[in-house]
Order: structure tokens, then C-alpha cells, then sequence
């Protein structure tokens, strides 16, 4: 991950389910570290979606001198 500046996706875990066509998203953010704000959790994402059956999650990390981050879950599923 860079000093600076980061931004990735990266897949985080799959299932033998179907990939489905909702995904449903949950995210939580970092000021300073001091202030942690949100819930990314995967529960949360596929509740928002409506999704019952997940087939796969993904993630993205966007950090900015640590001064800033953000984490963002993506929910695939039926």
C-alpha cells in the first residue's frame, strides 16, 4: 500500500453459491485515527441489498496520508 495515497479493490471471500445480480454495499470511515465512523460490516451490505444467498464479497481501501481512510464491503448475492 502506498504512503501517500491508497485506493485498491481486492476480493475477500467467495462462496459455491450462484453470483447473484444484487450487490449491497456498507462502509466505515477514519479521521485522523481518532474518529471511526460506520459499519462495513457484510451483514449490514447484504441487508440492504435484500440478499439472502451470498455468492462472493470484495473490499476497497482508501487511505490519504492517514489522515483519512475509508473501507468499503461489497455483497454479491440472491
Amino acid at each position: 500500500m502506498g504512503a501517500l495515497y491508497t485506493d485498491m479493490q481486492s476480493g475477500e471471500t467467495a462462496t459455491s453459491n450462484t453470483v447473484g445480480n444484487k450487490v449491497g454495499t456498507a462502509e466505515a470511515t477514519n479521521l485522523l485515527g481518532l474518529l471511526v465512523m460506520g459499519d462495513a460490516s457484510i451483514n449490514t451490505a447484504a441487508k440492504r441489498a435484500g440478499i439472502k444467498k451470498i455468492s462472493h464479497i470484495d473490499c476497497q481501501k482508501t487511505n490519504l496520508l492517514g489522515i483519512f481512510s475509508k473501507y468499503t464491503v461489497f455483497v454479491y448475492g440472491e
